[in-house]
């Protein structure tokens, strides 16, 4: 069964949509009244509804996610910014890339070959 997904706020609901497009449960959190709450309250969200945190904001959430890891279902963290033919590029401007690299390491989380419980670092 694939993993649950919930995209932190600074993730656009557009990545969400793709994802859930191609068959991943998944969450923007700016689309939810959470969108300005505490990082401890997304992550009661995520254990609530047995999601996965998809984050760039990894010091905000490392902390509590390895005290709580017996709670929820894990995190991927997202570097600051990727590379696109040798220009660096921001989220906002390749949705499709960034939902692909998401459902990669969803896929692979999904087969057992990589454990989030504390935390895994997306590359691409």
């Amino acid at each position: 069964m694939l993993p649950r997904i919930l995209l932190d706020e600074h993730l656009s609901p557009e990545v969400a949509q793709i994802l859930n497009q191609r068959g991943i449960d998944s969450l923007a959190i700016a689309k939810t009244p959470f969108a300005s709450f505490e990082d401890s309250a997304v992550l009661d969200l995520a254990i609530a509804q047995g999601r996965i945190i998809v984050t760039k904001n990894k010091i905000d959430f490392e902390a509590e996610i390895r005290r709580r890891a017996a709670e929820h279902g894990g995190s991927l963290t997202l570097p600051g910014a990727f590379w696109i033919r040798g220009k660096r590029t921001v989220y906002k401007e390749d949705f499709a890339r960034l939902a692909a690299a998401i459902e990669q390491e969803v896929r692979r989380v999904e087969r057992g070959e990589i454990d989030p419980t504390y935390g895994v670092w997306l590359s691409f």
